[in-house]
């Protein structure tokens, strides 16, 4: 039990690490914004609530109604004056634009515009920062290379100086939707939702000041006195950078500072608003916007509402405490021209327009709602728990069972990470764990138990390996089915084998001494059957039956046969010189043809054997040694297609039993070994047999005499002379070049 929880435990981790780097991959990232997070607002829906922002849309309605040209480089900037001097009025306690002034129009408007903003003394520009590819060339001219050069277009220095603040916004597609924003650029450059916040805080500056001279002297001395003019309100907002760098550089003044806002604070909105400072201030660079909806989910009022006049003196516009954006937002999509696609870009291809954006990132800075996850060491250690958690259900449960109650903890994952969304606006990835921790789980330990099912298999296998084919075991293990008479019908290479001299000596050797004897015989003959692929069919007492064979005719199986049997015959003649004890000189013969191999017997017993006409003509083929003094004989259905073996023909013959006759051939060995007999001696001994089937005896016994003076030990030379001499003195009455064998 130990044993299994302990690999219970290392799967789930395993699961648990398979997670984690999935999870830090660009696909895992890209899956759970583009999958995960989008999913999460879709279901979550727009947001009621009212936002601290207000957007007043330039679109196609606004030139419409006043009559102006819808091309705004033909504007006069006077009407900008007037929606100032309005919403100042109305008041709007920030003013951002989200345009970029950069260019001259009508002096007279310009003027009014740079006016206006200076006696609202609250108002915000849109700067952009460009990237151009500058070409680099080396002495001779030739292009080296290129190099990046940033370059900042500010609005028009009338504009520059008479605004407050002016700052860029930046907001990355990656590939093509916006998810985030980024607070600060370059190291501590605020971008425009900071700014105006910072304009927006503007308004509890004594509160602000006072917080800093409590937890930081140093960085407070900076201070101007108060935020009544407008030279002070500039140098408060200068200051930004400095305290983005002193955040920074020491993490802990964000917790003294949020420590010290009960003291320094007497509204609830001083609260919120300081609270807000400090998060933008000390908070990550990179924010995940928190939509509140669609286009026109920020309230929108449109520019020639402002311009006309639209509220009447002393009438609530609200936009009392509110920051107002002003920028181009277009409801109709073939009019759109500043849209960015988000999660609740609408089926009909409107997109936020980029002020509706501003707003949202300065609203959820100022509400502090924005989107936070979890850091990444919670967020690893979160993954890694739920891989142990699903690696040890899927191991310890049925697979049933294991799906089952998978679906109920992803379900219960599934409304965690959806409450923490939508009740603390905390994004807790759910992709990975879900849609590929779970599912991994799940199937390794399918494939685990598989594998444990596999082993038992496999031990099973082996045990009945040793009295059974292998691959008749592997179809009883997988197909499970029963026993009974018949079989499959192959084509294969049976090779039969016989050792010489086994029923003299087991007539002098106890049981157990032969016992032992016979394994050790048998270890040697096994072993080439085993190397070449081949199945030991049937022993009985020093004969066995090998088989290679295959559903259809197979050229390679011959060859696989024949190399085991001259193996065989090397390995046992080496044994008997040697005086070893599975010495036991071995006859050997190779018939290949149809084999009908399954189960033959009756009732409650059963032998697994190979029948046919294939396997007796092996057996016979083994006698024939006998007849001719030779180690290895082979059908030619067997060495017909065998081109990397040396053999010699010994005769045709018709076996005892048979009808048909069969030639018969002696294997010698491979062609890359030395060659037991040499080529010359060959060639004469193929003359010999050539005239001993053309019926003319005494040359043939003058060339197989001839033969044996120089090998005496040559079989079938031996055999041919003396059935030459045979034939010289009684010639067959019908010669056809085939021997008879009438004893076997």
């Amino acid at each position: 039990m130990q044993l299994s929880m302990f690999r219970a435990l290392v799967f789930g981790s395993l699961i648990g690490l398979l997670g984690i780097i999935i999870a830090i991959s660009p696909l895992g990232v890209g899956l759970e914004e583009r999958f995960g997070l989008d999913s999460l607002f879709r279901l979550r829906g727009e947001r009621p609530e009212e936002t601290p922002a207000v957007v007043v849309t330039i679109d196609r309605n606004t030139t419409d109604a006043i009559g102006i040209p819808r091309q705004l480089d033909r504007w006069s900037r006077i009407h900008h004056a007037r929606v100032i001097e309005t919403l100042k009025a109305l008041g709007a306690e920030t003013i951002v634009f989200d345009i970029l002034f950069s260019e001259h129009r009508d002096n007279a408007g310009d003027a009014a515009m740079a006016r206006a903003m200076s006696e609202a003394d609250n108002v915000a520009l849109l700067c952009m920062r460009t990237t151009e590819q500058q070409s680099l060339s080396n002495s001779a001219g030739s292009h080296v290379g290129a190099m990046a050069i940033e370059q900042r277009l500010d609005p028009l220095e009338i504009f520059s100086d008479a605004a407050l603040a002016t700052s860029p916004f930046y907001l990355p597609k990656v590939p093509e939707q916006v998810r985030q924003y980024w607070t600060f650029k370059a190291g501590s450059l605020p971008t425009l939702p900071v700014t105006a916040l910072q304009i927006y805080g503007l308004q509890i500056y004594d509160a602000w000041r006072r917080l800093w001279q409590q937890v930081d002297a140093d960085v407070a001395a900076g201070f101007p006195p108060d935020a009544d003019s407008t030279e002070n309100r500039k140098r408060v907002l200068a200051m930004g950078g400095t305290l983005r760098q002193r955040m920074m550089d020491d993490p802990s003044l964000a917790t003294r500072l949020l420590k010290g806002i009960e003291r320094n604070a007497e509204t609830g909105r001083e609260k919120r608003i300081l609270k807000a400072l400090i998060d933008a201030y000390a908070g990550d660079a990179g924010r995940i916007l928190n939509f509140y909806g669609g286009p026109g989910s920020v309230r929108t009022i449109s520019y020639h509402q402002i311009l006309d006049g639209y509220w009447t003196a002393g009438e609530d516009a609200g936009l009392a405490g509110k920051a107002v954006f002003v920028g181009f937002s277009e409801r109709r999509v073939q009019a759109q021209r500043d849209g960015f696609v988000t999660a609740f870009s609408q089926p009909d291809g409107r997109d936020l327009a980029g002020v509706e954006i501003a707003a949202t990132a300065f609203s959820n800075l100022l509400n502090s709602d924005g989107i936070r996850h979890l850091p990444p060491l919670g967020y690893w250690g979160l993954i890694l728990l739920w891989g142990l958690v699903v690696g040890l259900g899927c191991r310890f449960l049925t697979p049933v069972k294991a799906m089952l109650a998978g679906l109920a903890s992803a379900s219960l994952y599934f409304a965690g990470a959806y409450h923490g969304f939508v009740a603390h606006n905390l994004w807790i990835p759910f992709v990975v764990p879900l849609f590929f921790q779970a599912p991994a789980a799940f199937f390794l330990a399918l494939a685990w138990r598989y594998r444990e099912g596999s082993q038992q298999r496999l031990c099973l296998k082996e045990a009945f390996s040793y009295y059974l084919p292998p691959e008749v075991v592997q179809r009883y293990s997988d197909e499970g089915c029963a026993l009974e008479a018949g079989g499959r019908l192959t084509s294969g290479t049976c090779l039969f084998s016989d050792a010489a001299q086994y029923t003299r000596m087991a007539e002098h050797l106890e049981p157990a001494e032969l016992g032992r004897l016979v394994n050790d015989y048998y270890a040697t003959v096994f072993a080439p059957v085993s190397q070449e692929d081949g199945i030991i069919s049937d022993v009985v007492g020093d004969a066995m039956l090998a088989l290679w064979v295959a559903e259809q005719a197979d050229a390679d199986l011959a060859t696989r046969a024949c190399k085991a049997a001259l193996a065989i015959a090397r390995d046992t003649t080496r044994g008997a010189e040697e005086g070893l004890p599975h010495g036991l000189p071995t006859r050997i013969g190779l018939h290949a043809g149809p084999i009908l191999l399954g189960n033959v017997g009756a009732g409650d017993h059963y032998e697994y054997r190979a029948v046919g006409d294939t396997v007796n003509t092996a057996t016979r083929i083994e006698g024939l040694n006998k007849l001719l003094g030779t180690r290895v004989l082979a059908t030619e259905a067997v060495v017909k297609d065998t081109l990397v073996l040396q053999f010699r023909p010994v005769g045709r013959f018709v076996l005892v039993g048979k009808t048909q006759p069969l030639s018969v051939y002696e294997l010698l060995c491979p062609e890359l070994d030395a060659p037991v007999i040499q080529d010359d001696y060959l060639a004469r001994y193929h003359e010999g047999m050539a005239v001993f089937e053309a019926g003319e005896w005494k040359q043939a016994w003058s060339v197989f005499s001839e033969l044996l003076r120089e090998q005496p030990q040559d079989g079938p030379s031996r055999y041919y002379q003396l059935l030459s001499e045979e034939f010289r003195r009684q010639p067959p009455q019908v010669w056809d070049g085939v021997i008879r064998l009438e004893n076997k």
